[in-house]
């Protein structure tokens, strides 16, 4: 478990992996409307959820972060037809 702070006491840490062309504007449209979340979250924008390396969520959870949410869009790929 994450130590708490006076940051995030009370949050579990989480990492967020979110996608570019998907996530990334809903987080954006988010923030503009004045919504907010947790300190303790932290977001890494990626440009498709497919380029996550497995190791990448094992080594969050291995560091300290209590959980790791993967924002993607579906089953359509941006960039490869075959994603």
């Amino acid at each position: 478990m994450a130590t708490q702070t006076p940051e995030n006491k009370g949050n579990a840490k989480i990492l967020a992996f979110s996608t570019v062309n998907i996530s990334d504007p809903g987080i954006d449209l988010a923030g503009s409307s004045h919504m907010d979340y947790p300190t303790s979250v932290r977001v890494i924008s990626v440009p498709c959820s497919s380029g996550i390396n497995p190791n990448w969520v094992l080594h969050a959870l291995q560091n300290g972060f209590d959980g790791v949410f993967i924002a993607a869009g579906g089953a359509d790929c941006a960039y490869l037809p075959a994603c």
